[in-house]
Formats: C-alpha cells, sequence, structure tokens
C-alpha cells in the first residue's frame, strides 16, 4: 500500500496535530495529492476546534497551496479563527491565515469583518 493510500484511509483517526502536520508536509515539499486532501476534508472540520492557532493556518496554506480550495475545510477554519481572540494569533500566523483565504477564494464578509473589528481602532474604508 503506498503512503498516499496509507494515509487517505487512516486520516479520520488522526488527531488535529497530526492532520495539520500531514497536510503540511505534503504543500510544502510539493506532493500534492488531491485525493489526500479531498479524504482529509472531513477530519478537519470534524476536529478543527482541536487545532492551534498554528495548526489552523499551515493546514489553510496547505489547502491553498495544493489547489484544493474546499469551502468545508475553510469555512470551518473561518469559523473557529472568528472565535478565537485576534491576540491568540501571532501577527505571522494570521496574515498566511488570510492569504491562504484569499488564495483559494475563500474570503467571506464575515472573515473580513472579524479581523478589521479585531484589529483596527477605525473603520479602514474597505466596511463602508
Amino acid at each position: 500500500m503506498c503512503f498516499v493510500t496509507s494515509v487517505q484511509a487512516e486520516v479520520k483517526h488522526f488527531m488535529p496535530q497530526d492532520l495539520s502536520n500531514i497536510l503540511w508536509a505534503c504543500a510544502y515539499s510539493r506532493m500534492l495529492p488531491r485525493s489526500l486532501f479531498e479524504a482529509a476534508a472531513p477530519a478537519v472540520a470534524a476536529s478543527v476546534s482541536g487545532f492551534t492557532t498554528q495548526g489552523l493556518t499551515n493546514t489553510a496554506w496547505a489547502y491553498a497551496v495544493a489547489g484544493v480550495h474546499s469551502p468545508t475545510v475553510f469555512g470551518a477554519i473561518a469559523r473557529e479563527a472568528n472565535k478565537r481572540p485576534i491576540g491568540v494569533f501571532e501577527p505571522r500566523h494570521l496574515a498566511q491565515l488570510l492569504w491562504s483565504m484569499v488564495k483559494a477564494k475563500q474570503v467571506s464578509t464575515h472573515t473580513h469583518t472579524h479581523a478589521h473589528t479585531h484589529a483596527a481602532p477605525a473603520p479602514c474604508g474597505a466596511c463602508t
């Protein structure tokens, strides 16, 4: 059984950190089996509350780089990120998360409003 097939068969049993790590490693190494990312999507969405902020960021980045623009994954990540105070994100993780959502064409008004509301002291003009 090849690596991808093995991972796909077990992905639903992975812990959040394991999911994030394997997806990030595949994207970083440019080993981009779409079937793996698609198989992981339900597991990512189901366990997103267990991801660290870096895990959320790395997972979104991996999906964006892989070109798998899964509304299931990006929706779950956006909802989870919106639940967390902006201060728990390192600036580089927040920037990477937003880049990933833009790259995957998964930016919603809700995501932008959250970032704007918590990060900027006054309206930026883009929200009006």
